[in-house]
């Protein structure tokens, strides 16, 4: 298990993402933790925690306040990917970054590339070539 490590997805009226994330994820062995500030809580949790998944319902709002009552009061580990409910990320990708910052404790943060598929031109795209930020001093 990734110990101390979360895999957080914010969610916010797009429940319709939720299938395809959380049984991509459903294997990786961490915690997991869907967090949803939609108009309505999603009607299938019992599909989530199958997958292995903590489902909160907060309510209508923002970004910011969703954010800052997540890290102030429900996440509990020292490390936390925050990934968009339309995101995927590769998941030995996250082992690797887990293992870095365990390793590295004066970054902060770590990074790989991100690949962007346009779907209506056919066309791949790297968007961010850096791999890890700092060291913070």
């Amino acid at each position: 298990m990734l110990k101390d490590f979360t895999l957080l997805v914010p969610v916010r009226d797009r429940h319709y993402n939720l299938k395809n994330v959380s049984t991509y994820y459903s294997d990786l062995d961490s915690n997991k933790l869907i967090v949803d500030s939609s108009t309505t809580p999603y009607d299938d949790i019992k599909f989530l925690e199958a997958n292995g998944f903590d489902y909160v319902y907060l309510g209508p709002m923002t970004y910011v306040d969703k954010m800052n009552k997540v890290y102030k009061e429900i996440i509990e580990t020292e490390i936390v990917l925050d990934c968009a409910d339309d995101d995927i990320v590769i998941k030995n990708s996250i082992k690797e970054s887990v293992e870095f910052l365990r390793d590295n404790p004066e970054y902060s943060a770590c990074d790989g590339e991100i690949l962007w598929l346009d779907s209506r031109s056919n066309s791949l795209f790297v968007k961010h070539p850096n791999k890890f930020f700092g060291p913070l001093k």
